[in-house]
């Protein structure tokens, strides 16, 4: 039985940005499925089951890729609320920004991103950064491996 992917959501509203990222995905034979939100507000929507039916669009496990400055509401303000809603606080979030601003830094620091990137983004570094992500999930989401840890706990 393999793992489940890791789902990607890409908050982001530039298209060369998009098409970059599609292209080092590519690439990098990334198979996660990926799902674009271009505003802030469409990625809460899609993450809090604004679509189909009340499920969430984007399945768990996920990642959220996530550029700070985007329409709708600040990425910072985004990413306050998923920290805050009981079903999305463990959600692990890139951040992504052309800010050069360390207060933005540390905010999104502060609420526990994963990693932190600056434009001009080194899309291959993320899209290797994503495949770490999924090969940790992979390792600790295998067949017995729940039964293996409680065991040495015991």
């Amino acid at each position: 039985m393999n793992p489940k992917p890791i789902h990607l959501l890409l908050v982001e509203d530039d298209p060369v940005d998009i098409m970059e990222f599609r292209r080092s995905a590519a690439r990098h034979k990334l198979m996660n499925p990926v799902y674009i939100a271009r505003d802030a507000i469409t990625a809460l929507d899609m993450l809090t089951g604004k679509y189909e039916n009340g499920a969430p669009l984007i399945p768990d496990p996920r990642i959220v890729l996530l550029d700070l400055n985007v329409p709708g509401m600040h990425g910072l303000d985004l990413l306050r609320l998923i920290r805050l809603h009981h079903l999305l606080a463990s959600t692990v979030i890139i951040a992504i920004t052309g800010s050069r601003d360390e207060q933005d830094r540390t905010a999104a620091l502060d609420l526990n991103v994963a990693q932190y990137f600056t434009k001009p983004v080194d899309f291959d570094q993320l899209v290797r950064t994503i495949a770490a992500f999924q090969q940790s999930w992979d390792t600790t989401h295998e067949p017995g491996y729940a039964m293996e840890s409680m065991g040495e706990h015991s």
